[in-house]
């Protein structure tokens, strides 16, 4: 489907899109694919760290659930949806099973950017948000969380995700395109586009 010599860029995301979380990490880490932070890997390292930057206990209610898991034996599974599944969920009895995950993974995620620029195009989770091609307060922040569109033209091609509401999305004005979503996790398909070509490839999955 694309080049063999071709460079792999995730749009992040890699935590919390299914039961094999660690898998894919493992594949990202030894193929040194690159990638870029999204919203879940930053909710995954604030819980783990302990941190208060988001709510207690979102980033499980968000697909961390299974990410944990994924990294457990099939007892510690068990005992872990015993505490999660209770009337009553004890997110400080959970926190032993989430500090069950190797630092390892939790020092790659924090040292993911949370851009990848390049002579003609820029990587993100979330849309730029930009005001007269200058990034605004906060950033970071917004580059994994930006629900809206791109504001205006960069002067870099946008190629981001974390809008799948909106699937596969080109925005173009009067001079061409200038930015792509191309998160289709609403759909059963993984979505990547050529660099080059603008050419998008779609690979299905349960």
């Amino acid at each position: 489907l694309a080049p063999e010599d071709a460079q792999i860029i995730s749009c992040g995301d890699l935590v919390d899109r299914g039961e094999d979380t660690k898998s894919v990490l493992d594949l990202f880490m030894k193929e040194k694919y690159q990638a870029v932070r999204g919203n879940h890997e930053d909710m995954m390292i604030d819980c783990y760290r302990k941190g208060c930057k988001y709510e207690e206990g979102l980033w499980l209610l968000n697909g961390g659930v299974e990410t944990v898991k994924s990294f457990l034996s099939i007892k510690d599974k068990i005992r872990f949806d015993q505490i999660y599944y209770a009337e009553k969920i004890d997110f400080n009895s959970l926190d032993r099973f989430i500090q069950m995950i190797p630092k390892k993974y939790i020092k790659y995620l924090e040292g993911l950017p949370y851009f990848i620029s390049f002579d003609d195009f820029i990587v993100s989770h979330a849309p730029l948000i930009i005001k007269g091609n200058t990034f605004e307060k906060d950033f970071d922040f917004k580059f994994m969380w930006n629900r809206f569109p791109p504001m205006e033209r960069y002067t870099k091609y946008q190629i981001f995700g974390h809008n799948g509401h909106t699937s596969v999305r080109r925005y173009s004005d009067k001079a061409g395109e200038y930015a792509i979503c191309i998160d289709t996790c609403k759909e059963p398909s993984l979505t990547g586009i050529l660099t080059k070509t603008r050419k998008l490839i779609k690979i299905k999955h349960c």
